[in-house]
């Protein structure tokens, strides 16, 4: 379920409820809500968009957090992230609307820019949060262990976390091999889980924000393919650049959720179509 947006018959933004979220509410009036608000912001019809959100608040009590592409039923811890973004939407819109008021055409390359560092940002916050995030035994690991060897191993992990977030990478390093050695463990940094049964984990499968049964574009898989080598040889300069090429097509990635998802235009449209639609048959 979920509010869908879309623009030139393609899907562009998936709305969905945050998890956890079990507040009595009508649904259905709130997505319809949401995917006008959503048409009135593409159109950068802010006050009309204004509205909106004032009446999600007002008759549903509904917050919509734009960058994650969520909407939840009060406030609860959420309230300080909630007005931290609406901060920088106003200061972005004040922008936007000081150049309309100079009569200056929207700058596409300037504006995809703020996008890319808008969502390096969001990906960085993202990232700070997962970081911490405790490691735990992969559901499907079919290693017989007793619970005295399960324990030592995840006390090994957690030190491991421990050592990377004190940034000590040769102690983390050191642990990783003798997890490995000592128990046969292979880790996931991104899906943050451990194994002991000889099986490893795949690097770099990404499936379809909200449609994991989608099949995954042959190009999409193939960068993200060659943006997960890169991480793994640790060439993050290659593989931000991989990552800014995926959005200049339209292309974002969330790590954590190891999905992706169809970003929508940027402000002024694309200077040529996505690589989807130029494979279609658009260019």
């Amino acid at each position: 379920m979920g509010v869908t947006v879309f623009d030139r018959e393609m899907k562009w933004f998936v709305y969905t409820r945050e998890s956890g979220d079990v507040y009595p509410v009508d649904v259905a009036a709130v997505e319809q809500l949401i995917e006008q608000r959503v048409a009135l912001r593409l159109s950068r019809d802010f006050e009309g968009a204004d509205r909106l959100r004032d009446r999600l608040k007002e008759e549903f009590g509904v917050y919509v957090v734009d960058p994650e592409l969520k909407w939840y039923v009060g406030s609860g811890a959420r309230a300080r992230d909630r007005d931290l973004y609406a901060d920088g939407e106003r200061s972005e819109r004040r922008s936007a609307q000081s150049e309309s008021a100079r009569g200056l055409p929207a700058d596409p390359d300037f504006e995809r820019s703020a996008r890319r560092t808008q969502g390096k940002r969001e990906r960085q916050s993202v990232t700070r949060s997962s970081k911490a995030e405790p490691y735990r035994r992969a559901p499907s690991d079919r290693a017989t262990l007793s619970a005295s060897t399960v324990a030592e191993i995840e006390e090994m992990v957690d030190r491991r976390l421990r050592a990377k977030l004190g940034k000590d990478f040769g102690a983390a390093d050191a642990l990783l091999d003798e997890l490995r050695s000592m128990h046969g463990v292979a880790i996931s940094d991104d899906q943050r889980l451990w194994r002991a049964d000889g099986e490893q984990f795949e690097l770099h499968e990404y499936h379809e924000e909200g449609s994991p049964t989608n099949p995954t574009p042959p190009w999409i898989a193939e960068a993200i393919a060659r943006r997960g080598e890169a991480r793994k040889a640790r060439d993050f300069e290659l593989a931000d650049e991989i990552l800014a090429s995926l959005e200049s097509e339209g292309i974002g990635l969330d790590d954590a959720q190891r999905t992706y998802r169809y970003l929508p235009p940027p402000p002024g449209g694309y200077k040529r179509p996505p690589m989807r639609d130029r494979l279609a048959g658009g260019e």
